[in-house]
């Protein structure tokens, strides 16, 4: 018979069925982090579950830690949730993979903004209005930022206007 057992076919079936449920978990795992993740961490969000939400996206990121756009997400539920610093971790994060998105730059300079960071937040808008000068949304964050700054020190609150 050549050297081929029963004992040695089972053995080679055994290892087969193990590579492939490797590989369907594998895949499984991929799917969950690039696509399932996010829709679920987003859905969860909308239906009033922000911390199932969080969690998800949470998930999804330790899946896949190198997708912008989940840490983006993320970043923006923990912002709009209360938990500032966390979005400002997630937000840098984001950036540093995608500095070149205009989006990003400008959520990480609100979150920025929002903790009270105005020096920090202001260099981001910058970013985001020269990679993307067409969004005047970018421009209108960079100017308030200015124009808080400058508030900030002068002692003027009244915005420059008597």
């Amino acid at each position: 018979m050549g050297g081929t057992t029963v004992k040695h076919v089972a053995s080679r079936r055994h290892i087969k069925v193990g590579v492939q449920i490797i590989l369907w978990t594998a895949f499984a795992v991929t799917a969950f982090g690039f696509f399932l993740g996010g829709f679920i961490g987003r859905w969860l969000v909308d239906m009033g579950r922000p911390q199932a939400g969080i969690a998800v996206y949470r998930i999804a990121v330790t899946i896949n830690p190198w997708n912008a756009a989940l840490r983006n997400d993320l970043g923006l539920t923990l912002l709009v949730h209360g938990d500032v610093k966390g979005a400002i971790d997630e937000l840098r994060k984001a950036v540093a993979l995608r500095p070149d998105v205009a989006k990003l730059r400008n959520h990480l300079g609100f979150a920025l903004f929002k903790d009270g960071d105005i020096e920090a937040a202001i260099p981001e808008f910058q970013e985001a209005v020269r990679l993307a000068p067409e969004h005047e949304d970018y421009r209108r964050d960079l100017d308030m930022a200015i124009v808080v700054r400058t508030q900030e020190r002068t002692g003027d609150t009244t915005g420059g206007s008597k």
